[in-house]
């Protein structure tokens, strides 16, 4: 196995411990957090979102709480399956189409078990709309750079004719 194969590994195992830490959280600090990013983009969205009062923003943070943590579920899924995809080319040499399947399985599979892991965390529980999201994610991710690194081999090709 190359040095780089290796590294590559190492770092899409990195990335599923931060997805297990972060899925090791309680829900009350899970939803702090979430209050803080849609407070966030209520500034970037919203010129005038210091203006508006307490309730305005209460109940801009119950309507958006939930897509952005739908979204970051997505994301974190979405960066596992890239990894795993560069993972796969980079143990193959080439962009084959089991390089993108393969990571998916596997990390639709964590994703699984990421969801079971939370419904021993207090405050949390695990949610099959989840695992569809995440899958989602990581279906994402995998074609993303399989479609990136076809196209590599379809421009080094046409650069070496």
């Amino acid at each position: 196995m190359k040095k780089w194969t290796f590294i590559l590994i190492v770092i899409a195992v990195l990335w599923m411990c931060v997805i297990l830490i972060l899925s090791s959280r309680q829900s009350n600090e899970t939803t702090i957090d979430s209050h803080k990013i849609v407070i966030a983009v209520g500034h970037i969205l919203h010129a005038d979102f210091d203006e508006w009062s307490q309730e305005e923003i209460d109940a801009y943070v119950a309507k958006m709480n939930y897509p952005i943590r739908k979204l970051a579920h997505l994301t974190e899924y979405t960066i596992l399956g890239m990894l795993l995809c560069i993972v796969g080319i980079a143990i193959e040499g080439k962009p084959r189409p089991y390089v993108w399947m393969l990571p998916w399985i596997i990390a639709t599979f964590y994703a699984v078990t990421d969801e079971v892991h939370q419904l021993f965390v207090v405050g949390r529980d695990g949610k099959i709309t989840d695992v569809l999201i995440d899958s989602i994610g990581i279906l994402s991710g995998t074609m993303i750079v399989y479609g990136i690194s076809l196209l590599i081999v379809r421009i080094h090709k046409s650069l070496l004719s």
